[in-house]
């Protein structure tokens, strides 16, 4: 078992990042980081829309 003060970071990967129309995966991403989990977004494709949800800008990872 890990001592309590060691810090550890979860790794998301995901198809691509950040996409319009998966609201759900940002929506699970912000509430991670809002009970102060650390996470890395991995992206397998580059990002191909322009447009981005506000809930995206709201994300840290």
């Amino acid at each position: 078992m890990l001592p309590s003060t060691t810090a550890r970071r979860i790794a998301i990967v995901v198809k691509g990042y950040p996409r319009l129309s998966e609201t759900f995966i940002a929506q699970e991403i912000l509430a991670l980081e809002q009970r102060g989990l650390d996470l890395e977004i991995w992206s397998l494709r580059h990002p191909t829309e322009r447009a981005v949800h506000p809930m995206h800008k709201a994300i840290r990872a």
